[in-house]
């Protein structure tokens, strides 16, 4: 009853313990792999691709923005890097390249090229001086930033950091001798206040509810009053699935203008100043909570 009667609010959430946890996790969000890493893969995937393969993706894009490029690069045609996008929404495109490196590992020999030859290739420009695994998982790596909107728990974050500091760029003053992140005091003392959006904490709360007692749930206000990690332009789609299971449920999203859509995320994002793109590989202004 009290949830068929009540509005639930969240804001984006702040404590000393998921000040650390919200910076590892978007460190590796973000470091992995960025749309310009994507785009020289699909090249990569492109022409490695046989002809009956190349056909069936053809097929499933469609008419989509990527087709014409895809079919270009293909006739091996010069597609300037970064320019696969040709205007589509940043999380829209990102899920479409995950696509095609998914349906392409399912040929054994790029499966295989990948889990050796290429990942080995970008770890020892990462990490020269890091001893190498003796394979990769192509798979894991391409889903690992597929939900931005968790809230990951510390093992998650552990386990995480060990299957990718091989493959995003080297910063050894983020990682521990072992392949871990720091943690605690480290990030304490170095960025400013991190938060995890108030998207993610209404997923991450109704995550943790029964089915039935979603089902219960009528409206929820999601109040984004501050800049968060991850992405957070496109965290309010890990709230569609309990829209689609819950008809009856209204989500209301509200971003503070001055805090997040007009925030200059340069010296706000969590990562080692400088050093590595923002959201979405771009520097300069997004608009939180509108651009997905």
């Amino acid at each position: 009853m009290a949830l068929r009667s009540h509005t639930i609010t969240f804001t984006t959430l702040y404590s000393e313990e998921l000040h650390t946890r919200a910076g590892r996790w978007n460190f590796l969000l973000t470091s992995n792999l960025s749309l310009l890493e994507y785009d020289w893969i699909i090249r990569e995937v492109a022409a490695c691709m046989s002809d009956t393969m190349a056909e069936e993706f053809q097929r499933r894009l469609g008419n989509g923005p990527l087709a014409p490029v895809f079919a270009d690069i293909r006739k091996g045609c010069k597609v300037p890097l970064g320019d696969l996008a040709r205007g589509e929404i940043p999380s829209v495109h990102r899920e479409t390249l995950r696509e095609i490196c998914h349906f392409a590992i399912t040929d054994p020999a790029i499966h295989d090229y990948f889990a050796n030859t290429f990942c080995q290739e970008v770890a020892s420009a990462n990490k020269p001086f890091a001893a190498q695994k003796l394979q990769y998982n192509p798979a894991f790596i391409f889903d690992s930033g597929r939900e931005p909107w968790k809230i990951p728990t510390e093992e998650e974050l552990d386990y995480l950091a060990g299957e990718l500091f091989h493959v995003v760029p080297a910063h050894p003053q983020c990682f521990n001798d072992q392949g871990m992140l720091k943690s605690g005091e480290y990030w304490k003392q170095h960025w400013h206040k991190l938060r995890f959006s108030a998207a993610a904490a209404a997923a991450h709360f109704l995550i943790s509810l029964s089915p039935t007692n979603r089902q219960h749930t009528r409206k929820i206000v999601v109040h984004e009053d501050h800049f968060s990690v991850a992405r957070p332009e496109c965290h309010a789609q890990g709230l569609v699935p309990f829209c689609q299971e819950n008809p009856a449920l209204r989500i209301e999203r509200r971003s503070n203008l001055w805090k997040t859509i007009f925030m200059l995320q340069l010296g706000v994002n969590s990562n080692p100043p400088s050093s590595y793109p923002l959201i979405d590989g771009t520097y300069g202004y997004r608009a939180h909570g509108l651009i997905t």
